[in-house]
């Protein structure tokens, strides 16, 4: 989430990390413990920082896409499965990361609303917010077929989705 802060009005604050070192480092420490409202689902008020002091994200990127060695580009995304087909990022109802954490991902195809590692909306029942690679958002049911599901969460499966009403 650091890589978005230039384009959510935090530059200054992209400015003061050093990225030689880890997000959790004594001297990244401030940087991370700031509260980006951007990263917060407004509606879960209370929950902005965990027990160390960091703050928070409501919001998890794909699993498929993103890895600590390991990311799709969005000219990958494109020419595989393309933009429109492919989940990038959702909202989740429990434990809740440091928006700074390397670790901030989630598997979408395991399912949603289907338990606390998982995408999910933090109102019981409902439907998953989910933002595609295209910039797209989408409110997924929770009863969403899962092969369908699994093709939205891939960026290089092949799978066709088009045509189907998720």
């Amino acid at each position: 989430m650091t890589s978005l802060l230039p384009f959510i009005d935090q530059v200054e604050l992209a400015k003061q990390i050093n990225y030689e070192k880890s997000w959790n480092d004594l001297e990244n420490e401030n940087v991370f413990k700031n509260s980006i409202p951007f990263f917060l689902n407004p509606a879960l008020n209370n929950m902005k920082t965990e027990s160390k002091g960091f703050a928070l994200t409501h919001y998890t990127a794909n699993l498929r896409l993103f890895r600590v060695n390991k990311a799709y580009s969005l000219d990958e995304i494109s020419n595989a499965d393309g933009l429109t087909n492919t989940i990038l990022l959702g909202e989740i109802y429990s434990n809740y990361p440091a928006w700074g954490s390397l670790f901030n991902y989630r598997d979408p195809a395991k399912g949603l609303n289907a338990g606390p590692d998982q995408l999910g909306s933090p109102f019981i029942g409902g439907a998953v917010n989910v933002i595609f690679a295209d910039g797209s958002g989408k409110s997924l049911s929770k009863d969403i077929d899962p092969q369908i599901l699994k093709a939205l969460s891939t960026p290089d499966g092949g799978e066709q989705v088009s045509g189907v009403d998720y």
